[in-house]
């Protein structure tokens, strides 16, 4: 749905900042800390700068928000979990869940076991039928491609810069697609959850395009599966080959990067690091309580780094076939004998057996088994799904079944439903503590609108004029493509090994806020010019989530007052139903506020309003009611609730 209309540039600029401004966020539940008083915290985030030194200095002027401890009531155990194991809350998941069984426990149950069990990976989707369909239509080229076709158009080839980029951006919009539509949801938040944890930038130049195999076979396949088994496939994949550089480590030049990271990031964890101290030092590994598992004799209770410059030496030869390495040139793992070290190497206080490639699959073994990669990955997994701070008890239950089923095919599974199905996952007391990140808020509200109106399709990256020329969606994308990045969690481009930071106070300065409020308000109403180089082009507006046509089919004529319109859209983002007031309620200041602001000069906030009153009229309470209605949707979408999980 779009249309067209002369508008002054600077009156553009107004609209939309006006529209900001009337979702009145000072008076709807943020509380501003002084920025001097959070910044020992935001320290200790690893979130980095988006622009300047000098605007990172100039942010400290700024205010961190904080959501209201209680913004509104505690929302019922169904929603809570719902809210959390999906990208985004819909009345229809609701539903479905509450036919899953008799009490809350029961339909959790019901709920884990059906997602973990009904996931399939791999592309095109052959078991997701709301995913199929929006699929349909798209543009996007690379997802089918085999590893050795990216490799020989996308890097053999030397194309132009945005055909090599385009694997990247194609697995960028289907993310984007995945999270808003598909109905394994708890796949798609293990699925960001694991590429956070093997985090692989995308915008790497010998990554991009490689970036689909990354996603489609080695992240998707494992992540419900044997942690063992996805810890080589990470290793020996293209893409991290390329951006931790184990690709060129050999005898004749070792390199230390992705043995260091292996070890800090993806297994034991910095935590368990012991720096220079001799090996005769380092204390034993203990056996986990509860578990059968019996740990190797000597085995070490972490690394130091020593271990890293031995692990090194372990991955010399391990590569992938290019002009420089076999000269076959086809992407794909390889081992190159001549290019290992032969010399004898210990490994968290094991001997390692010197037989070449073997070498590393048994130091692979010797990071699976320990118990504190089960600690180290499973409090990860905890953060993401219960809170910052998760309780020891459930860390610790997690690494049990982790370190006990470290060879089982479904261990990941196991893992998952162990950390959803436990009281700590359940408590009421954690709900809240967690803060979604920008394209969790951004693309959890479309997902709880019910989808985008406007199309995601690839835009084209050697041109941002051509996109405009193209029109609404060629427009839309390249927007959202952009707007996402400026607000720091444009998927897949985290420079670091780290990986995007998984806390509460990494998300809310200024920075990321503001510039996720900017993307979701322009997600309501936004416009592009028909003739980019002409000042005085025909401006297009758009409605990327029509909300006034949700409305519209939603409510009836009669029905279509201040009051109802505010309570349809609380109920469809929050799950609150003001049919049932004795169930948990918005916050009833909040509630009238958006009333307020919906109802205008309306006599009563019953009277039903006219959505086809786009402009000023005899009836002052029938001004502008589109333009309010997009306005109040998108404030809505911007209250501290919907940044609660």
């Amino acid at each position: 749905m779009s249309g067209s209309s002369k508008v002054n540039r600077r009156n553009l600029l107004k609209a939309g900042a006006g529209s900001i401004g009337a979702a009145g966020l000072t008076g709807l539940g943020l509380v501003a800390v002084t920025p001097r008083q959070a910044q020992a915290a935001a320290n200790q985030t690893g979130l980095k700068p988006l622009y300047s030194k000098k605007s990172q200095k100039a942010s400290l002027q700024s205010p961190i928000f904080e959501p209201l401890s209680a913004v509104s009531a505690l929302p019922p155990d169904n929603i809570r979990a719902l809210r959390r194991l999906t990208f985004g809350y819909r009345p229809q998941d609701l539903l479905e869940f509450e036919a899953l069984g008799s009490n809350f426990d029961e339909r959790l149950q019901n709920y884990v076991d059906a997602q973990l069990a009904g996931y399939q990976a791999g592309y095109p989707p052959t078991n997701d039928p709301p995913l199929t369909a929006v699929l349909n239509g798209t543009n996007f080229s690379t997802l089918d491609d085999s590893l050795q076709t990216l490799w020989q158009e996308r890097v053999v080839a030397e194309p132009d810069w945005p055909d090599y980029q385009y694997p990247v951006v194609d697995t960028r919009y289907l993310t984007m697609l995945r999270a808003i539509h598909s109905q394994w949801q708890l796949a798609e938040v293990l699925a960001d959850f694991w590429h956070t944890h093997f985090n692989v930038d995308g915008n790497k130049f010998e990554v991009s395009p490689v970036f689909v195999h990354y996603d489609r076979d080695v992240i998707r396949p494992n992540m419900l599966g044997n942690f063992r088994q996805m810890l080589e496939a990470v290793t020996k994949s293209t893409a991290m080959m390329r951006y931790l550089d184990n690709a060129s480590n050999t005898k004749y030049g070792p390199n230390e990067n992705f043995a260091r990271e292996i070890q800090e990031l993806h297994t034991l964890g910095a935590v368990h690091s012991f720096g220079f101290m001799a090996e005769q030092d380092i204390p034993a590994a203990s056996p986990m309580a509860g578990s059968a598992t019996t740990l190797p004799a000597g085995l070490k209770a972490g690394y130091s780094e020593t271990d890293v410059r031995q692990l090194t030496l372990c991955l010399t030869g391990w590569t992938i076939s290019n002009a420089w390495s076999d000269g076959l040139n086809t992407g794909e793992f390889i081992y190159l004998a001549d290019w290992h070290e032969t010399s004898t190497k210990k490994v968290l206080g094991i001997d390692i057996v010197n037989n070449g490639q073997a070498e590393t699959t048994q130091v692979l073994d010797l990071l699976a088994i320990h118990p504190n990669t089960a600690r180290y990955v499973c409090e990860k997994l905890c953060k993401r799904l219960i809170s910052d701070n998760p309780p020891a008890s459930i860390v610790e239950a997690a690494a049990v079944v982790f370190n006990d089923q470290w060879q089982a095919a479904d261990q990941l599974s196991q893992v998952v439903r162990t950390i959803i199905l436990s009281p700590e996952f359940k408590d009421a007391a954690n709900w809240g503590q967690k803060t979604k990140k920008p394209f969790e808020l951004v693309i959890g509200s479309a997902r709880s609108c019910g989808g985008f109106t406007s199309r995601l399709v690839r835009p084209d990256m050697s041109n941002w004029q051509t996109n405009l020329l193209l029109g609404e969606h060629f427009a839309f994308s390249q927007d959202m493509y952009w707007q996402l990045g400026n607000t720091g969690n444009q998927p897949f481009s985290w420079a670091t090994p780290d990986g995007f930071p998984d806390t509460r106070q990494a998300w809310l300065g200024s920075t990321p806020l503001v510039m996720s409020w900017r993307m979701l308000n322009s997600l309501f109403l936004n416009w592009y010019p028909d003739n980019p180089a002409d000042p005085n082009a025909t401006w297009h507006a758009y409605f990327p989530i029509d909300a006034v046509a949700v409305t519209r089919n939603a409510l009836s004529v009669e029905q279509r007052s201040a009051r109802n319109i505010v309570n349809y859209w609380v109920l469809q983002f929050f799950g609150y139903d003001s049919a049932q007031p004795a169930t948990p309620q918005l916050d009833a200041a909040i509630r009238d506020k958006l009333i307020a602001f919906m109802q205008q000069d309306a006599f009563d906030a019953d009277v039903a309003l006219d959505l086809d009153a786009s402009g000023w009229d005899n009836s002052p309470s029938n001004a502008y009611v589109p333009h309010r209605l997009q306005t109040l949707v998108a404030s809505i979408a911007m209250l501290p609730d919907n940044l609660l999980r």
